[in-house]
Formats: structure tokens, sequence, C-alpha cells
């Protein structure tokens, strides 16, 4: 773990959208009291024109 290795974790926890879970950000802002900076599994397709337009998504 990087704290253990350099004694802190930096204030931005940045990761890739494997690791977006409502569960994940919850620990990095409630336990460690740092920012996450991590999409979710969704965050390109919801950046779409034909996803926004779509009812059915919400």
């Amino acid at each position: 773990m990087i704290q253990n290795t350099f004694g802190y974790l930096p204030e931005y926890i940045v990761a890739d959208a494997g690791y977006g879970s409502e569960q994940n950000y919850m620990a990095i802002i409630d336990d460690f009291n740092k920012t996450p900076l991590i999409t979710y599994g969704m965050f390109i397709k919801d950046k779409t024109r034909k996803f926004k337009s779509d009812i059915f998504n919400t």
C-alpha cells in the first residue's frame, strides 16, 4: 500500500474505471479523508449524444 511505503497518501486518489464503485468512493472519502478522481464504468457512454437522448437511460 502506498501509505505504508511512503508514510502518507496523496490528496487525490486516481484510478481507472474498474475501481469506480460507490464502496470505493465512500472508503476514500470517509476512511482516508481524500478526494477520489475515479471515473465510473459508464462514464464514456454517458457522454455520448445517443446515450443522452435515449429516454430509457436514467
